[in-house]
């Protein structure tokens, strides 16, 4: 059993469902929303805030309660989000509907990254900057060994890298030279040369499998062999069946080159950068045998590390994000989660009450210039609001700005309460206060003002708009105690994977 907080059991519960999570999750699947995490996530979380709050009625404690590993309604996207867009953030407290977020707009609708149990992945964007790397080297001689488990966005328009050892001292570049047609490239050898499957794997984009390249030193030749597997990405590796696509090719070569420059997936020098998803990539300095390098998203520890992981294998791998200050990023996904692109992503709920006192959120920033992620409103007032911007977060009571705090964010009056991360370069996903008071600047002005308006991503004048990811949004309506801080920072920290 996990504890959370101050005596709050989360793991193994009593048994039966609690009334409440069913009407809810009932309500959910009649809208046509997907629950991930289906009956028992929804009754995980309806008996978690019930026992914290000390109520069987969950609607006395919360007035909102969003995440897309809970509930969520694809929406129709457009562009870089077709076929993978959230429009509908439900209430998942709310069996009406009536005060769900939601972006109706297919064009300004975030980002959703969808999550299997057991199948984490790196998202790439295909903007440069966005990959993953180490800086373990590759030291095959005669024969190399690639394998890789993708899925391809439905976007690609030139060629991608899926895993290269390349730079000033090169090993090897595999990719898919031609997106049209599939058609798979191992570079390698003495001189480095380009090895084209003879046969593709059809239109590269939303493409999913296995794909495998092997070079074996054949006298004064080298040879390179492509194959596919259609076995799940969940298959041992050792008993995965190859089918071999196309014929060998073959070009004169004295060897391979030993790669002496860093390892890195979904790019080639940064560039040339893969958009999708790569659940596994690993690199033998043998056909056929154990991988020497191992790409393995699985071993991926949030609570550890946010930008890092140290693989079975030894190498240590590190997500980059690029600089760009707007846009998507590429990401490790091991939960499901939305992303804005700080443009004209947001969403929106209609959620009027009186003053709220608390409010909790996992939050990710990506980019340092000024954003919006959660905004309470009453007209052109501010009842409580939150924004990002220079590496600090900023909270605002009735309009009138109470911070910046940088890592330390609390609202005097309000008792507001962060767990969540301080988000910018290098710090993401790190989550702080931990139920303890933290003493502000900002004055005490008072009780807060009647809303109106939930805005997600943004204000609610559509204006500057959040670069980041929004998991968990707690709204709770009362003055919360300690304890009762402390145990909900912790539940969120839970499901977020922080702990």
């Amino acid at each position: 059993m996990i504890n959370i907080g101050i005596g709050i059991p989360f793991g193994q519960r009593s048994a039966g469902i609690d009334p409440q999570a069913k009407i809810a999750f009932d309500s959910l699947q009649s809208a046509g929303f997907t629950t991930p995490q289906g009956i028992t996530g929804i009754n995980a979380a309806f008996k978690t805030i019930k026992t914290i709050y000390g109520t069987s009625d969950i609607t006395t404690a919360i007035s909102f309660f969003g995440d897309p590993s809970l509930a969520y309604q694809i929406g129709a996207g457009s562009g870089t989000t077709l076929g993978q867009a959230i429009r509908t953030l439900p209430n998942i407290i709310d069996p009406t509907r009536a005060t769900d977020a939601v972006q109706t707009t297919a064009a300004s609708q975030p980002l959703l990254l969808t999550h299997t149990t057991g199948q984490n992945y790196w998202f790439g964007v295909n903007v440069a900057g966005n990959y993953v790397g180490t800086s373990a080297t590759v030291t095959a001689a005669t024969q190399l060994d690639v394998v890789a488990y993708v899925i391809a966005s439905p976007a690609h328009v030139n060629s991608t890298t899926i895993i290269s050892n390349d730079g000033t001292a090169r090993n090897f570049v595999f990719n898919c030279v031609d997106v049209s047609a599939g058609t798979l490239q191992l570079r390698a050898g003495t001189p480095f040369t380009s090895y084209n499957s003879t046969v593709g794997v059809g239109n590269f984009n939303n493409y999913s499998g296995w794909i495998r390249a092997t070079y074996n030193q054949n006298g004064i030749n080298g040879d390179v062999t492509f194959y596919t597997s259609s076995d799940s990405p969940t298959t041992n590796y050792n008993s995965l069946n190859w089918t071999q696509l196309g014929s060998i090719v073959t070009s004169a070569s004295t060897g391979l080159q030993t790669g002496t420059s860093s390892i890195q997936v979904g790019a080639n020098n940064t560039t040339n950068n893969f958009q999708g998803k790569i659940s596994r990539a690993t690199i033998s300095n043998s056909i056929g045998g154990a991988p020497v390098v191992d790409f393995n998203p699985n071993q991926y520890n949030p609570s550890a590390s946010q930008t890092q992981w140290t693989s079975s294998t030894g190498e240590v791998w590190t997500i980059n994000t690029g600089t760009a200050t707007t846009g998507y990023k590429g990401v490790l996904v091991d939960r499901t989660l939305s992303m804005a692109d700080g443009i004209d992503d947001r969403l929106s709920a209609s959620l009027s009450g009186n003053a709220i006192r608390t409010q909790y959120f996992a939050h990710r920033a990506f980019s340092s210039s000024s954003g919006w992620w959660g905004l309470m409103q009453a007209g052109g007032a501010f009842a409580q609001a939150f924004s990002y911007n220079s590496s600090k977060y900023n909270f605002y009571q009735q309009g009138a700005l109470d911070g910046p705090f940088g890592d330390n964010v609390s609202g005097v009056n309000s008792r507001l309460r962060v767990s969540g991360s301080i988000g910018g370069t290098g710090t993401n996903w790190i989550p702080f206060q931990n139920g303890v008071d933290v003493s502000n600047s900002g004055a005490n002005i008072g009780n807060l003002v009647q809303y109106a308006v939930l805005s997600l991503f943004s204000r609610s004048t559509a204006t500057l708009f959040d670069n980041g990811i929004l998991n968990s949004y707690i709204v709770a309506q009362n003055a919360d105690t300690l304890t009762q801080r402390t145990s909900v920072q912790n539940y969120l920290r839970q499901i977020n994977k922080l702990i």
